[in-house]
């Protein structure tokens, strides 16, 4: 029988699990800033850089890939811009950098999403119920970021490439309707949580 005990070991086990998928997160970029910096001082060492292009099975070129000498994860600018280049308006190395810290930047909204999952999951824990005030306005916020960022952060992503790194205005697929749909459906599940609650209030109250 599943009571309050095996719900918080379950909301527990959540909690973890995300916890886990934030710190690699934040690891991962936060190497990926220190790299960029790296990259643009006079402490950098003499890289190479060899610019390819990601393509499909028939050929079709989808992506800018950049790879460096130097160990560490390779820098792709994705489909967004409709039509991969390797003409920047910088240097290699300072395009390579500029890119990093605009994809950091447009992993921000995901990483505050991870921390209020995170967050939701620690209450749900130590609560073992789901009525609880706080989680509605958490899971609301999470529906905002979501559409918001489902709508807005291809082209604002797509943008920050053009002016910092190609000089090419071309965007591809702006909107994410995957992340809008997943931004519907919380806020559909906090609007259900928080009916729930009401309902479990006025049951309280009759008894």
């Amino acid at each position: 029988m599943m009571g309050p005990s095996f719900f918080s070991k379950r909301a527990t086990i959540l909690k973890n699990i995300f916890l886990v998928i934030l710190i690699g997160v934040i690891a991962f970029n936060t190497y990926g800033l220190i790299t960029a910096i790296r990259r643009i001082t006079p402490f950098s060492n003499d890289n190479t850089y060899e610019v390819s292009f990601v393509t499909d099975s028939l050929g079709n070129e989808l992506a800018t890939r950049i790879d460096s000498s130097e160990p560490g994860p390779y820098v792709q600018i994705t489909a967004n811009i409709m039509e991969p280049t390797d003409q920047f308006i910088v240097d290699t190395s300072h395009a390579v950098s500029r890119i990093t810290v605009i994809g950091v930047l447009y992993r921000i909204p995901l990483m505050i999403v991870l921390w209020f999952a995170f967050l939701i999951f620690k209450d749900l824990s130590s609560t073992r119920t789901p009525f609880v005030p706080e989680l509605f306005s958490r899971i609301k916020s999470m529906a905002k970021i979501l559409f918001f960022y489902g709508l807005t952060g291809t082209v604002i992503f797509s943008l920050l490439i053009t002016f910092f790194v190609t000089g090419i205005v071309r965007i591809n697929n702006p909107i994410n309707f995957y992340l809008i749909l997943i931004g519907f459906i919380l806020h559909f599940v906090s609007e259900i949580l928080e009916y729930g609650s009401t309902l479990q209030t006025e049951v309280d109250e009759l008894l």
